[in-house]
């Protein structure tokens, strides 16, 4: 009774601590769409709210990045992960299952949720996915979350059911494990990826829960050892054996001398290939956009009918060009089976690797200032500089990439002006500012773009750079509607 009393009461405590918490009033920083419904009322960008109010997701692609305004710490939250969470409405919720406590509460076993494409596919296919960005003491991981679930999405749609498991701490990824290896002995392909913070010690990998600590060795007695997942899909006799690990961000410890970055090498048995999102010993970006620059070349390729080594080949390249030549992912191993993500070669959803809506406080405060340079005014120029810029884009080289719009501007290409306004709209490489984004984006809009068109719209919806003038944007979204701007056709529909 005394044992029993005194767990009841940890978790009491607990609960109180995070309740009281999230009493705090919460900041958002980025949204997915143009606003969302919490606490009954339409929020948006900027906005705040208390961690007690319900949150409304209108689908499962929603998504948000919050800031606690009190402490400055920083949560991505989605109507997938709230899901996978049981009844979470809240962020009181959210945290309150996520918290040490949680793992004592089973109602939250991992379910396997079943492809609906599995039959087209030749093999039988099962994937465990890990996403871990709310971390407690550890640096805030924006994309990790978002890659997870991004490559769950097309892993469910090549015919994997899947394993979900997101904000996990080390007793709940234990449990999505053993029913991943549980279920994988009668697949005959097995996938395991993960998304999170990883660290090496005597040349061991460890993959790190939410709650992890990071302040003495025996810690990592309590973390994902990666040798021991390879081992347990080895171990279930499947033939096809894939684990990808985008988890090399470095972390310090003062419990260890060893200054290695990244993670050590690892190799599998037959018929087993290891995919890491960087060389040995070298950390990876978790990338500006909305995924790291490994899980969008991974997204992106899924789909090509060509040979799993062809793919993972496309995937370093790509990985290589988008980071300017400075991560390139390791594979390690080989299958013996002639295995293809996507035999048949149908269409799959890809990633934009470099369009996003970041956080203000992770932008700097450069302004781009009108070109002093003397610059042909012809369209050629013109053109050749948008593609620079577009490139740049790509590379997540933000300031340059403003830099080169406002030279194309300059030049006379109308398109420019509608990527400084996206620039200035999301504080990419400049310092944010809706009234400069508005200017830019009208140029654009003058000039017949249909996208910077609906951008007037939903500034003018939203009174960002100005007064809020519904008869404005319904003005603006029917121009753009007009020639098929299907966010414009829906915006219309919900004023």
């Amino acid at each position: 009774m005394k044992k029993i009393f005194i767990i009841l009461l940890s978790i009491f405590f607990c609960s109180i601590m995070v309740v009281g918490g999230n009493t705090a009033t919460y900041k958002i920083l980025r949204l997915t769409t143009p606003t969302i419904n919490i606490g009954g009322k339409p929020l948006k960008v900027g906005d705040t709210f208390t961690g007690t109010k319900d949150i409304n997701w209108t689908d499962q692609s929603q998504a948000m990045e919050v800031m606690d305004v009190d402490t400055h710490s920083k949560y991505k939250l989605s109507a997938k992960v709230f899901q996978t969470k049981g009844a979470v409405k809240t962020v009181m919720d959210f945290l309150l299952k996520t918290n040490q406590a949680s793992s004592r509460d089973n109602e939250m076993a991992p379910e396997l949720k079943k492809s609906q494409n599995a039959s087209q596919y030749p093999e039988s296919r099962i994937a465990l996915v890990i996403g871990n960005s709310n971390y407690e003491n550890l640096k805030y991981l924006r994309n990790a979350q978002k890659d997870a679930v991004d490559v769950s999405e097309s892993l469910l749609s090549l015919g994997f059911d899947v394993v979900e498991a997101y904000e996990v701490n080390y007793e709940d990824m234990m449990t999505a494990l053993n029913k991943f290896a549980s279920l994988a002995k009668n697949y005959d392909v097995a996938l395991f990826y993960y998304a999170g913070h990883g660290t090496q010690y005597e040349g061991k990998n460890y993959l790190l829960p939410i709650n992890f600590e990071n302040q003495r060795r025996s810690e990592l007695d309590r973390t994902l050892h990666a040798d021991d997942v390879l081992q347990r899909i080895e171990n279930s006799g499947v033939p096809v054996q894939l684990v990808f690990i985008d988890a090399c961000r470095n972390i310090n410890s003062s419990w260890t001398r060893d200054s290695s970055e990244g993670l050590a090498r690892m190799e599998g048995g037959i018929g087993s290939v290891i995919v890491f999102s960087t060389q040995s010993g070298k950390t990876a970006d978790d990338g500006e956009g909305d995924n790291s620059p490994f899980a969008a070349s991974l997204i992106n390729n899924l789909s090509d009918p060509v040979s799993f080594s062809e793919t993972m080949t496309n995937v370093v390249k790509d990985t290589y060009e988008i980071t300017d030549h400075q991560q390139y992912p390791l594979v390690v191993g080989s299958l013996i089976n002639d295995f293809r993500f996507n035999p048949s070669g149908n269409e799959l959803k890809k990633v934009d690797v470099y369009s996003y809506v970041p956080s203000p406080s992770q932008r700097n405060d450069n302004v781009v200032s009108k070109s002093k340079d003397p610059i042909v005014k012809n369209s050629q120029e013109g053109e050749r500089l948008l593609d620079e810029g577009k490139l740049l884009l790509k590379k997540f080289r933000f300031e340059e990439a403003a830099k080169c719009f406002q030279q194309a501007a300059d030049a006379g290409n109308a398109e420019a002006n509608y990527y400084l306004g996206e620039q200035y709209y999301n504080g990419n490489g400049v310092k944010k500012s809706f009234p400069t984004a508005k200017s830019y984006y009208k140029e654009a809009a003058d000039a017949g773009f249909a996208s910077a068109q609906y951008m007037m719209g939903v500034m003018a919806r939203n009174g960002q750079g100005g007064d809020k003038n519904l008869k404005e944007a319904r003005a603006w979204l029917e121009k753009a509607a007009a020639q098929g701007n299907k966010q414009a056709e829906k915006m219309l529909k919900q004023l």
